[in-house]
């Protein structure tokens, strides 16, 4: 069955070539330069689709697409942070102490961090 479909392909320098993926059958391929890259991308995708059968087409299509971040942990996604908001402080000298907000009713102030 002959279909149209619009597919991406991402293409980025790795060390002296290219890499090209396309991210929505998470195929890639590689080469000197982008075009290169590009072109044996496009023959990846064309040998896929030749040997590939409909249930291995669908199973790739319907998957949802990694945004690259997987394996990130909670902690250390900083997504929803503003940048530089402290940019100001700390390029004054100031130092910058954080506390968590149960102990906030201790320490209101500097005056109150010997009690």
């Amino acid at each position: 069955m002959k279909r149209n479909l619009q597919l991406s392909a991402v293409i980025e320098r790795e060390g002296d070539g290219f890499v090209s993926l396309c991210p929505e059958l998470d195929l890639a391929s590689q080469g000197d330069t982008i075009e290169e890259a590009r072109a044996n991308l496009v023959e990846a995708l064309e040998l896929f689709f030749e040997v590939a059968d409909e249930s291995e087409i669908a199973r790739r299509l319907s998957r949802p697409i990694s945004d690259g971040d997987d394996e990130m942990r909670g902690e250390y996604d900083f997504r929803g942070g503003v940048r530089g908001k402290y940019a100001e402080r700390y390029a004054g000298g100031t130092n910058i102490v954080l506390l968590d907000p149960d102990l906030v009713e201790v320490f209101r102030d500097e005056t109150h961090d010997d009690e």
